[in-house]
């Protein structure tokens, strides 16, 4: 058994509940260590490979592979859509 399950036992509640709810507090501290270690002095990508590391690692703990996929999905639809199109053509399109 993981920790998860025997403190969800413990608090007779469903482990993915618990998983969801730790997953969601966790981002607390992670953004106070992402603070701590790039404030300021990074390079972007530095910024943008930790939070993108952390997130997938975190929906995939507490979802699992299916959200890692699906996040992925997403965001590379909307990347190729905006390459795709110019931002004129999509303001036009939503407003």
């Amino acid at each position: 058994m993981t920790w998860t399950k025997d403190l969800a036992d413990s608090l007779n509640a469903p482990e993915s509940g618990l998983k969801l709810v730790i997953g969601q507090l966790s981002a607390y501290p992670l953004m106070v260590l992402y603070r701590s270690l790039f404030a300021g002095n990074s390079s972007r990508g530095l910024h943008h490979a930790y939070l993108a590391l952390t997130g997938l690692f975190m929906s995939y703990w507490a979802i699992g592979s299916d959200a890692v996929f699906h996040s992925s999905l997403c965001v590379a639809i909307t990347w190729l859509t905006l390459k795709v199109t110019t931002w004129s053509s999509v303001s036009n399109t939503c407003s």
